[in-house]
């Protein structure tokens, strides 16, 4: 939500350096924050089984968006003389985009991988407490 309003910025800058200043305070806290926490929401959405393969799928499009985009939008930029043609593709392709990810399951995907088995026998076997599941690792006494 904040990506959005730091681009406001952006656009009304004109020149002006403080403008300028809080568009990129508050770019750089919410990029930061979609890069920190991509692997929890990919993990949280889709599970642990095939996490790899959906980070980098992830990661693939940003990369081709980002490489398509920019040449896109100036070319658009420089067919017009008004700033809203650019503004406005960029616009459209972020509704639609919503628009793909608001209609879009959020039931896990299956990738075809079965849980892992039971650990063998011959393993120590947890103790799961009262509470009847494994510790997390904060959980962990210390050896």
């Amino acid at each position: 939500m904040a990506q959005p309003v730091a681009y406001f910025f952006w656009i009304i800058a004109d020149g002006r350096y403080y403008m300028l200043v809080i568009f990129a305070a508050l770019l750089g806290l919410t990029y930061g924050g979609f890069v920190a926490l991509a692997g929890d929401v990919v993990a949280f959405y889709f599970g642990l089984v095939g996490i790899g393969a959906v980070t980098g799928m992830l990661f693939f499009y940003s990369g081709f968006g980002s490489l398509i985009g920019p040449p896109i939008v100036g070319f658009l930029a420089d067919l017009s003389t008004l700033r809203i043609l650019p503004v406005g593709a960029v616009f459209v392709m972020a509704s639609l985009g919503a628009i793909v990810l608001l209609t879009a399951s959020t039931r896990p995907v299956d990738f075809g991988v079965t849980a892992p088995a039971d650990p063998p026998a011959t393993e120590v076997a947890v103790d799961t407490g009262a509470t009847g599941r494994r510790p997390t690792v904060f959980e962990l006494e210390a050896v």
